[in-house]
């Protein structure tokens, strides 16, 4: 049995059950190291199953994590939290050692409804978490039990926005973290008119901000450009609006977290988007519950209630995040959702011409990991690409 160590700063842990293929017949399991991430067809879907997974014979038993915890960080006399897919064990104040429950690549597929996964997972970690009586443990280690779900999760090619950055379809919250760039575009409108004709449009500003991460740990928003079209309206547009300042507005927070406001609230609404800035996740979780509600939330009410930084985007202005990736050495910046069969398609390759040397690298706690795959089948085009990620190819002559 592995054991781990939660430290107040950092963890230690050990993973006793997990899974590597089994009974495969006549195709040949991916060879990989230990170090990589591996993409595996199981029963009929494609898993990635990260780097922390150690490999043993099958794919039904649950991951399971010893965690040590010190005493210290404990906060109730014996804890538990559950729900059909995850679970957390802690057996008394005295204990040191508690068990992480994470459900099997089984468990994982024969659920239909994929949704109903990243709901019970979304509700797990916001426990995890949680303050007051029910709490585990303090927020500290809450933060490092998150991340290390995260981090041992199987997941669907198609799911690596939520590993990432706590993202789903259709639930607009996403945290913002490095690799990641914010566009900021607004409609300048004559003052007469509101946008229902192109004939009432004077023109567009864009801002772009580059995610980033301070030696501390705190989210900075840098502005690395903004831009009018045309460009004479630059003498007439406010630049003390909030597109242009959030590298201020937002400056200093652990956590930063965008909420598209059309996701959770599905109507014609004047405010578009929130983003909130706090020290402490709970916060951001806070809020994202009072969303959940279809609680049309403004920074007002955002700020008379918890402690955080607040900005709010209205009318005629879009906010889209951006993905850095590494193609063949050179930074470039994609759409949000963008796969590598959008990637190639994009560079006008084919798989099948790139494939023996088309390799994926994807970072892992400080360091990049391959994505090991069966490269005579194509469930590599499906996964979905995130910050960061290193992408190359042989160039077609």
């Amino acid at each position: 049995m592995h054991q781990m160590k939660l430290a107040p700063i950092g963890l230690l842990f050990c993973i006793f059950s997990a899974f590597l293929p089994a009974g495969c017949g006549r195709r040949r399991p991916v060879i990989v190291h230990l170090s990589q991430y591996r993409l595996e067809k199981i029963q009929d879907e494609y898993l990635v199953l990260p780097p922390s997974l150690p490999a043993i014979d099958n794919y039904t038993r649950p991951i399971e994590i010893s965690v040590q915890i010190p005493r210290s960080a404990n906060r109730v006399d014996g804890c538990s939290i559950a729900n059909e897919l995850f679970s957390f064990n802690l057996n008394s104040s005295q204990a040191t050692a508690a068990i992480l429950r994470l459900p099997s690549a089984n468990e994982l597929e024969n659920i239909a409804e994929k949704r109903r996964i990243e709901k019970m997972l979304t509700q797990f970690l916001r426990q995890l978490t949680s303050r007051g009586e029910k709490s585990c443990v303090i927020p500290k280690t809450g933060v490092a039990l998150r991340t290390l779900v995260m981090d041992s999760l199987p997941f669907l090619p198609s799911q690596g926005l939520l590993v990432a950055y706590n993202y789903f379809p259709g639930r607009g919250s996403i945290d913002l973290k490095p690799g990641l760039r914010l566009r900021v575009q607004r409609a300048l409108l004559y003052e007469c008119c509101e946008l229902r004709s192109p004939a009432n449009l004077r023109g567009t500003s864009t801002a772009l901000y580059d995610v980033r991460q301070s030696a501390g740990g705190r989210i900075r928003l840098d502005l690395v450009s903004k831009s009018f079209e045309p460009n004479a309206i630059k003498c007439c547009t406010d630049l003390s609006q909030p597109d242009f300042r959030l590298h201020e507005l937002l400056a200093g927070a652990l956590y930063v977290r965008l909420f598209l406001l059309t996701d959770f609230v599905p109507s014609k609404i004047r405010r578009v988007a929130i983003i909130v800035g706090a020290d402490e996740v709970t916060s951001l979780d806070a809020i994202e519950t009072e969303l959940d509600r279809a609680s049309l939330l403004s920074c007002s009410q955002v700020l008379s209630r918890w402690q955080v930084r607040c900005v709010e985007f209205k009318q005629a202005v879009s906010i889209s995040p951006e993905i850095r990736l590494f193609i063949n050495g050179k930074a470039q910046y994609v759409a949000w959702g963008t796969t590598v069969d959008d990637l190639l398609k994009e560079e006008h390759v084919t798989y099948e011409s790139v494939r023996r040397g088309l390799e994926v690298q994807r970072r892992f706690r400080g360091r990049y990991a391959g994505v090991a795959f069966h490269r005579h089948e194509n469930g590599i085009l499906g996964l979905v690409l995130v910050g960061d990620d290193r992408i190359t190819f042989p160039l077609m002559h």
